[in-house]
């Protein structure tokens, strides 16, 4: 499935890619571009349920290429995520341990970081450009292969 908006008024366009597979219901890319002054990228990762593992995503926000913001996550599925959570969040913590400029913390201002993301959520606001090169691909590039990695370790 593709989508593609453009929006002359206000000088931003919006690309939309899904996705789907025998694993994954539903991997949606949408690439919002407002040139320098905004651009989002989000991609979420839903697998089928039967194999009833967490949600992938990932957000990263530029701000006239001044300040930006990333999220990368193994969303939780439940409400009561403790015992859901535990087979793989310590997977992950190696992967976070690598990036310290990915280790911020959300404000609870928009979020209950607790009840929306997993302990092991990479999070960072950040002024400088290189941090998405040097930090943040690698670092969804290896909770991608992880999460490949757990849809083969599991039976549906």
């Amino acid at each position: 499935e593709f989508e593609y908006k453009d929006n002359t008024e206000k000088k931003a366009r919006m690309v939309n890619q899904c996705y789907q597979s025998d694993e994954y219901r539903k991997i949606r890319m949408t690439y919002y571009d407002a040139g320098d002054s905004t651009q989002v990228f989000n991609s979420v990762w839903y697998p089928d349920p039967a194999y009833n593992l967490p949600i992938l995503g990932i957000d990263l926000l530029s701000f006239n290429r001044k300040k930006y913001l990333a999220i990368v996550d193994f969303q939780p599925l439940h409400e009561d995520e403790a015992d859901h959570a535990t087979p793989y969040e310590h997977r992950l913590q190696p992967i976070k341990e690598k990036y310290d400029s990915l280790k911020g913390r959300m404000s609870a201002k928009f979020y209950d970081e607790t009840q929306f993301f997993s302990e092991q959520m990479l999070f960072a606001r950040f002024g400088e450009e290189d941090v998405v090169e040097q930090d943040l691909f690698p670092a969804f590039q290896q909770y991608v292969s992880l999460h490949t990695q757990l849809l083969s370790e599991t039976t549906p």
